[in-house]
C-alpha cells in the first residue's frame, strides 16, 4: 500500500511539475522571434568560416589515417581466416591526429 502511495506522489509531483515548465514557458518569446544582430551575424561567420578551414585541414590529415586503419584491419582478418600469423607491420603503429582548431560556434 506504501509503494502505490509514493508512485500516486511522484506522479502528481511529475505532472505539477510540467504544467509549471509549461507556464513560465509561455513568458518566453519564441526563438522565431529572436532575431540577431548583424555584429552577431558577422561574428558567427568569421567563427565558423575559421571552424570550417580548421576542420578542413584536419580531415586532409585524419580520413588517410583512418583508410589506413580499416585497411590494416581487413589485411588482419584476412590473415588470422588463412591461419597466417599477425605481425606488427599489420597494424598502424602512429597515434590518430587530434582536432586542435577552434571550436564551432553553435548553430
Amino acid at each position: 500500500m506504501r509503494h502505490l502511495l509514493l508512485g500516486v506522489a511522484i506522479a502528481a509531483l511529475c505532472v505539477h511539475g510540467a504544467s509549471v515548465k509549461d507556464a513560465g514557458a509561455q513568458d518566453k518569446p519564441a526563438k522565431s522571434e529572436i532575431s540577431p544582430t548583424p555584429e552577431a551575424m558577422a561574428e558567427y561567420h568569421k567563427n565558423m568560416k575559421a571552424c570550417s578551414e580548421a576542420r578542413a585541414k584536419h580531415e586532409a590529415v585524419a580520413v588517410p589515417y583512418w583508410s589506413r586503419v580499416g585497411d590494416k584491419r581487413k589485411t588482419r582478418i584476412a590473415k588470422r581466416r588463412a591461419g597466417e600469423p599477425v605481425t606488427l607491420t599489420d597494424y598502424v603503429l602512429e597515434q590518430p591526429p587530434v582536432y586542435a582548431g577552434p571550436v564551432c560556434p553553435r548553430d
